[in-house]
């Protein structure tokens, strides 16, 4: 038994059928609701949904479920109550930002659910070089995803006579440089962040492992290739023997 929506049309109904079958379904009875009460009764079900809204009318008599009429929209469900209530209050927080902005107007021409891709199909045209006139001069300078400065006496990051540089390149890697401006004496160290990664002898082992089964599946794929060809070889000469023989015999009884 499988329940589907009063609002679906025939179309709609065959569908869930076929999808049924497919998956292997054995379905006896498609049925848009079921109610076990006793009595003749006239029932309204009201349905609104998060993304649907359907009403329909049925009458229950001794256990028999007739749907008078069914009707629906497919498109007026909490979701769009959401989306409206979004877009009355959206308009008063454009405004308060154009307020604080000193009347400028926000920018309202990316969307939101495109914008990550967006940004990272610029970037990956950037880096392999293969950018036009409209991204050759754009740099994205990224912001650390950390805090960083100098511990002292007590805990506090608080300023020092040392100068302390730190470096973070485009994969990421930071590099820290720290400098006695007094003695002048300086010291540098590159932190990786390796830590249950792969180290770079790990990954020259496996590429050097990788290479030498890729040889061994050279030469298995070689003695099997010359195997097919033997049997080939061997099977085509049988054939000819045996051919040869069936027309020696037909010119003996001939």
């Amino acid at each position: 038994m499988i329940k589907e929506e009063p609002y679906f049309n025939d179309t709609q109904r065959q569908a869930r059928r076929d999808v049924s079958v497919i998956a292997g379904v054995k379905v006896a009875r498609i049925t848009s609701c079921l109610d076990k009460k006793d009595g003749e009764k006239n029932i309204l079900v009201f349905d609104r949904g998060g993304g649907t809204f359907d009403v329909s009318i049925l009458t229950i008599d001794n256990g028999v479920f007739e749907v008078l009429t069914t009707n629906g929209n497919t498109h007026l469900g909490g979701g769009d109550f959401d989306q409206r209530i979004m877009e009355y209050f959206i308009k008063l927080v454009q405004q308060l930002l154009k307020d604080y902005f000193n009347g400028k107007e926000p920018n309202k021409g990316v969307n939101p659910d495109e914008v990550v891709a967006y940004g990272v199909a610029i970037q990956g045209d950037i880096l392999s070089g293969e950018g036009g006139d409209e991204t050759k001069d754009i740099l994205l300078l990224d912001v650390a995803p950390f805090t960083l400065g100098i511990e002292t006496i007590g805990g506090v990051m608080t300023n020092s006579k040392m100068e302390v540089t730190f470096e973070v390149d485009a994969n990421g890697i930071l590099n820290v440089k720290a400098e006695d401006k007094a003695s002048g004496k300086s010291e540098k160290i590159t932190i990786t962040n390796d830590k249950g990664r792969l180290s770079q002898e790990e990954i020259e082992q496996m590429v050097q492992e990788a290479e030498e089964l890729a040889e061994e599946d050279r030469k298995v794929k070689e003695k099997i290739d010359a195997r097919n060809i033997l049997e080939t070889n061997v099977y085509n000469m049988k054939n000819q023997m045996i051919i040869k023989a069936l027309r020696m015999k037909i010119i003996r009884r001939s």
